[in-house]
């Protein structure tokens, strides 16, 4: 049986996969602020990519595509970033990433879960009813532009 046509060939597979996981590496909050860890990132790739300076490039890859998940769960889940701050649900939205780190093309949808896999950790009454509702808000959402009632332009690819 031969591969699918569009499985593509199997370096670039290999490669998208190490790509991918370093892009995935968590951003390091130690310091007070947000930072990249390159020594955290695929060895292999760091080897690739030290022929230009690799550990910077990728860092810059890694910390727009942690910013850019930031904003997709401040976007999802504004009262919850009201009530926290953004430093608070980056924090959650880091540890949630971490055990369920997105696999899907449309990066929007990696919010999905969240509420479920979170709320337990919210010690505070009216952080889990902020979360419950920006939770509503998000089905509502989601299911009205799937009945069609709401234009949903999803993030290319």
């Amino acid at each position: 049986m031969s591969a699918p046509e569009d499985a593509g060939p199997p370096w670039l597979a290999d490669f998208q996969r190490r790509f991918g996981a370093t892009l995935r590496v968590p951003l390091d909050r130690s310091s007070g602020t947000l930072t990249a860890s390159p020594a955290l990132y695929d060895p292999q790739l760091r080897a690739e990519a030290a022929e230009a300076n690799g550990d910077a490039r990728l860092a810059v890859y890694n910390r727009q595509y942690w910013f850019r998940l930031f904003e997709v769960f401040h976007a999802s889940f504004p009262l919850l970033a009201r009530l926290l701050g953004p430093w608070q649900l980056n924090a959650l939205t880091s540890r949630f990433l971490e055990q369920s780190p997105p696999h899907h093309w449309d990066i929007g949808l990696a919010a999905q879960g969240f509420a479920q896999a979170t709320s337990p950790s919210l010690a505070h009454p009216a952080h889990r009813q902020a979360l419950w509702l920006d939770e509503t808000g998000l089905r509502r959402q989601t299911s009205g532009a799937m009945r069609g009632d709401r234009p949903w332009v999803p993030n290319s690819p």
